[in-house]
């Protein structure tokens, strides 16, 4: 029977992030462990402010921690052991940003087009199938401006109907 030994090479970061004035933790900050820009562990602090990163593999490291509201911090030179937990709290300075105001209003579509100068009108495969006639000339009175008469060719704002054009898909008839 043989005996396996087994050493942990990995080390752990702990610590607690409080507000700098008021030492009240600050909950869900953002603490990245970063070894030569790379990305080598991060956390996300808990309601009591309270955050661990591990397995760490042991060197030396960049702290870096986040939270909206608050100054940022850097702290290089963060040496991790193996078999170690290196303990570091934070403490975050509040700053006050003022922020660009907004004016929020609706959006109204205008009664009237300065830009459309023709008229016409497009009718959707969704809208004709909830008309109750689809002949071509009835869907073509639906539209703003045509007019039609007992069932004849529709004309566009007085028009004569041999002026007027219908195309559908893209096929005139």
């Amino acid at each position: 029977m043989a005996n396996v030994v087994v050493f942990s090479q990995s080390g752990t970061l702990k610590g607690k992030i409080v507000d700098k004035d008021t030492k009240e933790p600050i909950p869900f900050a953002n603490i990245v462990l970063e070894n030569g820009g790379t990305l080598a562990g991060g956390a996300t602090s808990d309601f009591d402010g309270n955050y661990i990163i591990k397995p760490i593999t042991p060197g030396t490291y960049t702290l870096k921690a986040t939270f909206v509201g608050y100054k940022g911090v850097l702290v290089n030179g963060m040496i991790i052991n193996a078999d170690q937990i290196r303990f570091y709290d934070i403490d975050m300075e509040s700053t006050v940003e003022t922020l660009e105001t907004f004016v929020v209003t609706e959006y109204a579509i205008p009664l009237i087009s300065k830009d459309n100068t023709v008229s016409g009108g497009h009718v959707t495969a969704e809208e004709i199938a909830k008309m109750p006639n689809r002949d071509a000339n009835a869907i073509a009175t639906s539209v703003g401006g045509v007019f039609s008469e007992d069932g004849e060719r529709g004309n566009v704002r007085g028009a004569r109907s041999d002026q007027t054009v219908m195309y559908i898909d893209g096929i005139r008839v």
